[in-house]
Parts: C-alpha cells; structure tokens; sequence
C-alpha cells in the first residue's frame, strides 16, 4: 500500500472510533491504547511524508545549482554519517572495525541453504564456480 493510502485509513479508523464512541467521551482502555497507537502511527507516516516532499524540493534547488553532479551532496551526507560510526564504534565503544564474530553471523554455509531450499542447488552452484576459479 501506499503511503498516503495509509494516512487516509487512520484517519478514517480514528474518526471512525471516535465517532462511535461520542467524541472521546465512551473510550474504554482498549479504545485508549488503540487510539494512542494509531496517532503515533500517523506522526510516523506524515513525518515520512513530510520528508520524502523536502527531499524532493532541496533535490530540486540541488539540481538547478549542481546539474548532475547534485547527487553528491546526500552520498556525502550519507558517506559521512557511516564514517562518523565508524569512528564512534571504534574509538567509543571499543569494538574491532572488522569483527570476525559479526562476519560469521553474515556468512551462512551453502549446505546450510540447499538443506532450506534444495532444488535451489547453491553449493553445487559455487563448488561449480571454484572449480573453473581454481583452472
């Protein structure tokens, strides 16, 4: 579903309950909860809304100034905030920049793959493959 489509189902949902109940008035605990759970849901979509509309926009003004090179401003944004965790995982909280415990949880064993979906084939696909990488 889309995002505004999702906006409009809350909205109709909490117009809806409220509605039923008079305005507020009747809200059991239940009612409350689900009241609370759908505005905050709300919040999220429209802040996503709202930030995919201002992405367009400074796209835009980032397109007139930098033609096609305005894509470099988010990749550096973006390049920037990963180096900054980085440094911040290292430095900070002292953890290796490459851990071998996170690769092992990464990598998953082929018979491991073939044993979830056999027909697949995986490991005779990649036992194939080093055999023509070891020719």
């Amino acid at each position: 579903t889309g995002l505004f489509t999702d906006v409009g189902l809350l909205i109709g949902r909490v117009l809806s309950m409220l509605a039923r109940k008079r305005c507020g008035r009747l809200l059991d605990a239940i009612d409350h909860v689900e009241l609370a759970d759908d505005l905050s849901k709300l919040s999220v979509l429209l802040t996503i809304g709202v930030s995919f509309f201002l992405g367009v926009y400074f796209g835009a003004l980032l397109h007139r100034a930098f033609a096609q090179y305005a894509f470099l401003v988010p990749a550096g944004i973006t390049g920037s905030i990963g180096v900054a965790y980085s440094v911040y995982r290292v430095l900070v909280l002292g953890q290796r920049l490459f851990s071998t415990e996170e690769m092992e949880v990464v990598d998953v064993p082929m018979q491991a793959l073939d044993a979830i979906l056999p027909a697949s084939g995986a490991a005779a696909a990649w036992e194939n493959a080093a055999e023509v990488d070891s020719l």
